[in-house]
């Protein structure tokens, strides 16, 4: 298995994209035949109520199953977000880094006002 890198932000973009897929896909099928909800229109086919539908019905199924990992996976993904916006904030400084620079900024400003006031 190969590992990719990719931004965070482009894979929220591309997950979010697919997921819209997923939906229209969904929403696709449901209207064929006539519904508005999946968990229904999956109850009538086991309920026999549709005895011609059960190629949409697995592919709803499939669907529905790859919509719950992808929204699994943005879910986990806000946390990551957060810390990749923090550090896009600080230019790609360490909040450590940053803190210490600011700390010296201020050792720095201290001693100019001291040499000013003399």
């Amino acid at each position: 298995m190969t590992t990719v890198s990719i931004d965070k932000a482009l894979l929220d973009e591309l997950v979010d994209c697919k997921l819209s897929k997923i939906e229209d896909q969904i929403t696709q099928s449901l209207r064929k035949w006539g519904y508005d909800s999946a968990d229904q229109f999956l109850a009538d086919v086991v309920n026999g109520i549709l005895s011609d539908a059960d190629e949409d019905a697995a592919a709803v199924t499939n669907l529905v199953e790859e919509q719950k990992i992808l929204f699994q996976l943005k879910k986990s993904q806000k946390g990551s977000l957060k810390r990749k916006k923090l550090s896009e904030y600080y230019d790609g400084l360490l909040e450590d880094e940053f803190q210490a620079l600011t700390i010296a900024g201020k050792n720095i400003k201290e001693e100019i006002r001291k040499t000013r006031k003399y």
